[in-house]
């Protein structure tokens, strides 16, 4: 597997430079991705989220949304990934090269903790800020295109604990 992280001479200095390279504004204070990705989560599939939260049935958890070009050669894979109480989610490439790679600690019943987060075009980080403002530019990304919509060249994987599985088939009733 590539490594995921860029050459240390690639790494960005500011915040503020991260910014300037999105054209966005800094992220609100306390800036929680819990909310985007449990509606991503929950208008693919309300059973993916209810399984996303789910961590005492359910030790890890696996969604992408995978995006092929039109000749079928490349593609990107936009994930949401669970394994226990970490949380990770971004965008990698067909080489699984993390273009985009943010993680969080998930609490019971509190915000999410930032933890790291890092670009292949503008390095890696883990203060709090530089985390959320990689979070929230994926996550707004995310929202913005609707990744959670069926389209050509577009298809879904979904795995719990391992295993493929089709949601609408989860938490039924007897």
């Amino acid at each position: 597997m590539a490594n995921m992280w860029p050459k240390d001479d690639m790494v960005v200095v500011s915040v503020e430079e991260i910014a300037n390279y999105h054209a966005m504004p800094a992220p609100p204070p306390a800036f929680l991705p819990n909310g985007p990705i449990a509606a991503i989560l929950r208008q693919w599939d309300p059973n993916a989220l209810r399984a996303f939260l789910d961590c005492e049935t359910y030790s890890s958890f696996h969604f992408d949304v995978c995006d092929t070009s039109h000749d079928g050669k490349t593609w990107r894979t936009h994930s949401i990934w669970r394994l226990e109480r970490n949380v990770r989610f971004g965008t990698s490439d067909q080489n699984q090269v993390w273009h985009v790679d943010c993680r969080y600690g998930m609490l019971d019943r509190r915000p999410w903790i930032p933890l790291a987060a890092g670009s292949l075009e503008l390095g890696r980080g883990s203060t709090t800020a530089w985390v959320e403002l990689l979070a929230r530019g994926w996550v707004m990304d995310r929202m913005r295109e609707r990744n959670w919509r069926r389209r050509d060249n577009r298809f879904f994987r979904f795995l719990l604990n391992g295993l493929e599985v089709n949601p609408t088939w989860l938490y039924q009733s007897s």
